[in-house]
């Protein structure tokens, strides 16, 4: 509103940025009639233009209408991110963006041009065939127009051709103008939220913070999780009841924004109470209440996660199988947000920390086992006939060539065959698979279930990494195979594939916050689930399933079994030094099997093998949220 923006912060506010500058000053709306009254304004100079009866000033007249609508669009369209910009551009030899095109465009014109004059002209001639007169029965004959006839018919055909130009001239700008609209609105919609949240947003969000109390944010039965509070000396503080418990999840909202905090800070320092109530709140000095946030994070789950994790570094992730809400996230080391004014320099200077990390979507780690999965599916991908029938006698390593690849401790697992080898985790008969399978094709199947590729969720994360060539050697798709060589993925992907299998193919995105609510109640907004892509038929993730079943029931995670409910599941130990016994400890599963409802991923780094260490903390999860 008037007085109430920041045109000011704007850079080159009254040259470049000079819409920026009205929009902020007087809101999107005004914006969009101002777009509006300039199409008006270049669609009447063309109709002026098209009424002129000196062709001279005709075309002077249509070039300065589109002069003045080209550069309006490039104003308005460049300030507002529709066009790409790249600054002052040489053509033809520059790297340019919008100035490329424009360069194209132009000489595609005078190419058009050039084949319009060089046409060739001809006499309109009006041909006839007479039989009503005996002399001239039969005979063909011309009749040339006369030649005040002849220039009435061009000045027709010019003035049609001129109304045709003038037509499309319009149509053009049209749909420019349209598109800026557009454009406008989507980023209002859509994208308002993430750019408010920017941290060049800075002066913004203080004006914010200065009139509004930061909302509440609440966990999935309406516990709090963070809140404004006011201390002995009447200063707002913000809160977190739960301390450590949530750090990675809620985050802070001071020196900057970290997770929650960050993904819903416009939310949290806007309010939509109503018009009445915002002003009577202004009249009074009394600050509105910021919007709350409820999220999908069940504090209980959260707990027995956090406890489960213990002293070792690492992550957990519990999701939703049907919605991929995401209803615990623990990360460690962690840290107290009540206390990150205190701990905020020296952990900042400590080059070697890590408590910031969220390991759950930033933590790279090498899959080790939990890999088999990919193998495993894209070995039923490429032999679709004869997977069942596959058969492997392992005596404890693979050799081909000069590479050999050991079964984990030098395990002897006999014969097998494809349950069996994953059940088992036998190193030796993936890499046996993986020897055998087409590695373009696989590289294809990794893309499509994520890896090389940002995945769209709502906090900071990293791309998990694989490197799949057909120029790869035996030693290399053996190693890959297996989950060593140089993959790496982050809790969350390997959750989200997962959820997939447990939800017959069809992968999730996951997320945090069900929905926002303005401080007396009334829904903002609600956020539903999100279909990241059919990754797999159902039928591959019915087989993989009975396979991940095989693990729980008679293989590496048989510590998970013998409860009430069942479970599915791969164990990992991935191998990061040279060191005897340095594994980290990985663990990916759902339960029950009939029915999936949640998907647990698990990892402990340095703890040892997954079997061991992950699986009995995927129980305790499993069995708290089953109420056992």
């Amino acid at each position: 509103g008037i007085g109430k923006g920041r045109p000011d912060t704007i850079p080159f506010v009254e040259e470049d940025f000079i819409f920026s500058a009205i929009a902020e000053e007087l809101g999107a709306i005004f914006a969009i009639f101002l777009i509006c009254a300039y199409f008006i304004c270049i669609a009447e100079v063309l109709k002026t233009a098209f009424k002129l009866n000196d062709s001279f000033w005709k075309i002077v007249a249509v070039g300065l209408a589109s002069s003045l609508g080209a550069q309006t669009v490039l104003t308005i369209g460049g300030g507002t991110g529709l066009i790409p910009l790249t600054g002052v551009t040489l053509p033809l030899v520059s790297n340019g963006g919008s100035s490329g095109m424009a360069t194209v465009l132009t000489f595609a014109i005078l190419v058009g041009i050039s084949l319009v004059q060089g046409a060739e002209k001809k006499d309109v001639l009006v041909t006839a065939e007479g039989n009503t007169d005996e002399d001239n029965a039969g005979e063909e004959f011309t009749t040339e127009l006369s030649e005040e006839e002849l220039l009435l018919e061009k000045a027709f055909q010019e003035k049609k051709r001129q109304r045709t130009a003038v037509g499309i001239i319009i149509a053009v700008f049209l749909a420019f103008f349209i598109a800026m609209i557009v454009n406008i609105v989507y980023f209002m919609l859509v994208k308002k939220d993430e750019v408010i949240s920017n941290s060049y947003n800075g002066k913004r969000l203080e004006i914010l913070a200065a009139t509004t109390m930061r909302g509440t944010i609440y966990g999935n039965e309406g516990e709090v999780l963070a809140e404004t509070i006011l201390d002995a000396q009447g200063e707002e503080i913000r809160h977190y009841p739960y301390g450590e418990l949530f750090a990675h999840a809620v985050g802070y909202s001071d020196y900057g924004a970290y997770g929650v905090e960050s993904i819903a800070n416009a939310s949290l320092i806007m309010s939509n109470l109503t018009l009445t109530q915002r002003v009577s709140n202004e009249i009074n000095g009394v600050k509105n209440p910021g919007d709350n946030v409820f999220t999908s994070l069940d504090p209980e789950l959260q707990q027995v996660a956090y406890d489960s994790l213990g002293v070792y570094r690492g992550a957990i992730i519990v999701t939703e199988v049907e919605t991929g809400r995401i209803l615990a996230m623990v990360s460690k080391p962690d840290f107290d947000p009540n206390l990150i004014g205190e701990i905020w320099e020296e952990t900042i200077a400590d080059e070697d920390s890590t408590v910031f990390l969220n390991r759950v979507t930033q933590g790279l780690y090498p899959p080790g086992s939990t890999f088999k999965i990919f193998t495993a599916l894209e070995y039923m991908r490429q032999n679709p006939e004869d997977y069942m029938n596959y058969h492997f006698v392992c005596g404890g390593y693979f050799r081909l060539g000069d590479y050999r690849i050991n079964c984990y401790h030098g395990s002897v697992h006999g014969n097998l065959d494809l349950v069996t080898s994953f059940a088992k985790s036998c190193n030796a008969s993936f890499a046996n698979i993986g020897v055998t399978l087409d590695r373009t094709e696989f590289a294809e199947t990794l893309l499509a279930l994520g890896f090389n590729t940002s995945l769209p969720l709502q906090m900071p994360s990293s791309p998990s990494h694989i490197s799949m060539r057909e120029s790869m050697n035996d030693n290399e798709i053996m190693q890959t195979a297996i989950g060593q060589s140089e993959t790496l993925i982050t809790p969350i992907h390997l959750n989200m594939v997962t959820q997939a299998i447990a939800n017959d193919g069809v992968m999730m995105v996951p997320y945090l916050i069900d929905r926002i609510e303005t401080a007396d109640g009334m829904l903002v907004r609600s956020y539903e689930p999100q279909v990241y892509g059919v990754v797999m038929t159902s039928d591959e993730a019915e087989y993989l399933t009975m396979m991940m079943q095989a693990v729980v029931e008679s293989g590496t995670a048989s510590k998970l079994s013998g409860q009430t409910y069942t479970a599915a599941g791969k164990t990992g130990s991935a191998e990061y030094s040279e060191e005897e016994n340095s594994s980290h400890a990985w663990f990916t599963g759902f339960a029950p099997v009939e029915n999936p409802q949640i998907a647990v991923t698990i990892i402990l780094e340095g703890a040892g093998t997954g079997g061991d260490y992950s699986a009995p903390i995927a129980r305790r999860i499993f069995s708290c949220y089953f109420g056992e």
